[in-house]
């Protein structure tokens, strides 16, 4: 775990583990260096319950934010998910991993042609990509009160898109809604 100054952008504590213990590990860490856990406006994490656990109990008054980086990524292993399961029934999915979860502004022109062809075709996996594009447009909202408008209808839209790894994914969105929707933090 790496805990970073995004203000200086400078590692300050780095430790092994992915649990609980290691945010008690940086808290203990900050104290013994002068720090105050209640200077520490926000916390950005991905959404671990052990890493939450940790975060309200070693800094209650900050923040917690999710970060882009893994709700993406939540969303992306979904599109993986019904992609692997889709295959086993078409050949035309068959070493298209990599189409599916890069931005398609990655793509070269060969994998943005062979990846529009799978798009135009019946396949949940093309229905779970665009949803998972969907969602990055979350990021570019202007404000909060239209992130917020604009994720909701993305979240009905995925619950009911009968793709259970997407609806999954959506669901677990929803319960950390108040950390994703404080990617907004400072336009609230």
């Amino acid at each position: 775990t790496v805990v970073v100054d995004l203000e200086q952008k400078k590692v300050i504590f780095a430790t092994e583990g992915k649990d609980a213990s290691t945010v008690d590990r940086f808290a203990e860490h900050l104290l013994n260096h002068k720090g105050d856990p209640e200077n520490v406006v926000a916390v950005s994490s991905d959404m671990s319950v052990a890493f939450i656990s940790g975060i309200n109990k070693n800094f209650p008054t900050a923040d917690l934010v999710f970060d882009r980086f893994h709700i993406m990524k939540l969303v992306g292993d979904a599109v993986d998910e019904v992609r692997r399961a889709e295959s086993k029934e078409t050949d035309v999915l068959k070493k298209t991993r990599y189409l599916w979860l890069s931005n398609p502004n990655n793509l070269d022109a060969n994998q943005v042609e062979q990846l529009s062809s799978l798009t135009q075709q019946n396949l949940k996996t093309a229905k779970a990509y665009q949803i998972r594009l969907a969602l990055a447009d979350f990021f570019e909202q202007e404000d909060y009160a239209s992130a917020e408008s604009y994720l909701k209808r993305w979240y009905f839209w995925a619950t009911h898109s009968r793709i259970e790894p997407v609806i999954k994914a959506a669901k677990t969105i929803k319960r950390h809604w108040d950390g994703v929707m404080a990617w907004y933090i400072g336009m609230v």
